[in-house]
């Protein structure tokens, strides 16, 4: 089978803003300042039940629910803390390092980097056309001044994003992270998929981890304090 992808050129900054204008555009992406996300988390075959909420600029506050404990991670824009069993009272939050922290900030941003990457710190290149699992794909790599680079799928007639693979390095150690999206549906006009996957792997050691979003809640009132450090 021969594989055709267009033959029109399209510069790395076309294909973002077909990929914006896909899940609901500019203006719809800058009109939301909350989201909450309800959803099922699983992993080695247990399901964990975790609650996300996004608040701008750069606030994440994550609940999950195992049968033995609750763990709750948050950001508040400068601290990035984790707590695990907050109904015991003697569970005390720790505040985690800069490399976490890191990981935090960029988890709070709901849209994807793509989205005003210039802003962020980013570069942007069109690497190539390929053919990804069957579905044709626009490969874009975004780059930052520390040189970690993050490679997007892009669907050729959709324009969703489909796959993320991020490299970087933890202690020496080459650590790739994958993303798989699925299952696009629009919450109030902004298109999120409703299935995606996590694949971490390091070295010769990887790990899983599949979601399936329940409810989505957009622009609720939330509370700031959430964000916050407790206090003991």
């Amino acid at each position: 089978m021969i594989i055709t992808f267009p033959t029109f050129s399209q510069t790395a900054d076309d294909i973002i803003d077909k990929y914006i204008e896909a899940i609901g555009g500019v203006d719809k992406i800058n009109s939301i300042k909350t989201i909450k996300l309800s959803v099922t988390m699983t992993m080695l075959g247990i399901d964990i039940p975790t609650e996300i909420i996004y608040k701008r600029p750069n606030k994440i506050w994550e609940e999950a629910i195992s049968k033995t404990t609750t763990f709750i991670k948050a950001y508040n824009g400068l601290v990035a803390w984790k707590l695990s069993d907050p109904l015991n009272k003697g569970s005390k939050p720790e505040i985690l390092d800069d490399e976490e922290t890191k990981k935090m900030l960029k988890q709070s941003r709901f849209e994807k980097d793509l989205v005003n990457y210039k802003n962020k710190g980013y570069t942007a290149e069109f690497i190539d056309t390929e053919n990804l699992d069957g579905t044709n794909v626009y490969k874009i790599r975004l780059s930052d001044k520390e040189n970690i680079t993050s490679d997007y799928y892009i669907d050729i007639n959709s324009y969703f994003l489909i796959q993320e693979i991020v490299v970087t390095q933890v202690q020496g150690n080459e650590f790739v992270i994958t993303n798989y999206f699925k299952n696009y549906k629009s919450a109030d006009g902004y298109y999120v998929p409703y299935s995606f996957a996590v694949k971490i792997k390091m070295g010769t050691v990887s790990s899983t981890i599949e979601g399936n979003v329940k409810k989505i809640d957009i622009n609720i009132d939330v509370d700031d304090n959430i964000f916050e450090l407790p206090q003991n």
